[in-house]
Formats: structure tokens, C-alpha cells, sequence
């Protein structure tokens, strides 16, 4: 079973911003964190590292978070999926949730204590994946 230290999170958002700021709110929880600009960028990190879990930006230019995500699943079928999204396009991703085995959707602004607890959640089902799929 992985440790805290061992656990790989992937975040994937066209802003740096919002990649930066994550990173300072999730300092000291113990995460390998690997980030990417870019849908193309995050396969190849996905392809060349064990992810555990993908927190995905869902309106990118090139690529939308869903399609990356499934295209992310065919790579690896173990890794946990969310969806960070703006207010505005929550409906959206609403309805294509059930195309996608979406994990979680956290809406931006979001909530310190919410991301946390999601990402921990999302830890403990990426390690109950592993244990299941060998």
C-alpha cells in the first residue's frame, strides 16, 4: 500500500495561477505534486509516472478536462479523476459526468477544507483500486 509520501497527484489547468495556488494551499500534505498547462503535457506525464490522482481543469483550450480524462483512463485505468470547474460551466459538466467516471467535481472558487478532504478521499480509492486490480 502506498504511503502519503508515495502518493502522485496530477494537477492540470490552462491558468498557472490556479495551479500555484493549489500548490501553496496543499503544501505539507505529503503529495509528489506534477503539474501541466496543457491536455498534450499531462498525458505525457501520466505516460512516464504513476499517477494517483488527476485534479483537471474543466474548460482548457485544445482539449476539455473530460476528454483528457478519458483519454487519461486509457493510459491508466487506477487513476482517480476530478474536475475543477467554474461556476458557469458546472451544468456542463453535470450532464457529462455519466459519460466519464468522474470521482468529484469541486466548483472554483473552492473551498480549502473541500479540496483536502476530496483529495484524501480520492487517495484512499486509488489505493482500494490498486489492492482490486493488482
Amino acid at each position: 500500500m502506498n504511503t502519503a509520501k508515495d502518493r502522485c497527484l496530477l494537477i492540470v489547468d490552462d491558468e498557472p495561477h490556479i495551479i500555484n495556488s493549489l500548490i501553496r494551499e496543499l503544501h505539507g500534505e505529503k503529495y509528489n505534486i506534477l503539474t501541466a498547462t496543457s491536455a498534450g503535457v499531462a498525458l505525457q506525464l501520466i505516460r512516464e509516472n504513476r499517477i494517483g490522482v488527476i485534479l483537471s481543469d474543466f474548460v482548457m483550450p485544445g482539449m476539455d478536462g473530460i476528454t483528457f480524462l478519458n483519454h487519461a483512463g486509457r493510459i491508466d485505468s487506477k487513476t482517480i479523476h476530478i474536475i475543477l470547474t467554474a461556476h458557469g460551466a458546472f451544468e456542463s459538466v453535470v450532464r457529462t459526468i455519466t459519460e466519464s467516471p468522474i470521482f468529484k467535481y469541486i466548483a472554483k472558487p473552492w473551498s480549502q477544507s473541500e479540496m483536502k478532504s476530496t483529495l484524501a478521499a480520492a487517495f484512499v480509492a486509488y489505493e482500494a483500486n490498486l489492492e482490486r486490480k493488482g
